[in-house]
């Protein structure tokens, strides 16, 4: 099988940092704002492969990988992989994608609120603090 018992996702902070041009206070607010959506993106994933409707969880599938591929790519990867699951119609991959979204965004959500937190108390960006 392939699911490891610790969800491994890592989250470069170098790289997002420099993604955000050091800024570690917007970086914060991008992830308090994904962090936020993150409930409505899921809830609507469990809804619409619940109800069967494809179309809809392929595109709620989507957003998630909108919204998730800037953090994570094994987040981002999870949601495409989803995604491809629903255009098939394929119901028995969708539910084993769907336990594999919902348990990789759950993992970085944990690592992301850890993360904001960190940089919600830096005074003014990173390294300048002696340690």
């Amino acid at each position: 099988s392939h699911h490891r018992t610790s969800v491994s996702t890592s989250i470069a902070e170098a790289e997002l940092l420099a993604d955000f041009d050091q800024n570690a206070q917007v970086l914060a607010e991008v992830i308090g704002v994904f962090l936020a959506e993150l409930p409505k993106h899921l809830e609507m994933i469990r809804m619409t492969s619940e109800s069967r409707d494809f179309p809809a969880l392929a595109a709620a599938a989507h957003a998630l990988k909108g919204s998730v591929g800037l953090f994570s790519s094994e987040g981002y990867e999870a949601a495409r992989t989803l995604e491809q699951a629903a255009k098939a119609g394929d119901a028995a991959a969708i539910e084993s994608h769907r336990r594999d979204v919902e348990s990789n965004i759950r993992g970085l959500s944990t690592q992301l609120e850890a993360l904001r937190q960190k940089f919600i108390h830096q005074p003014n960006g990173v390294g300048d603090q002696t340690v």
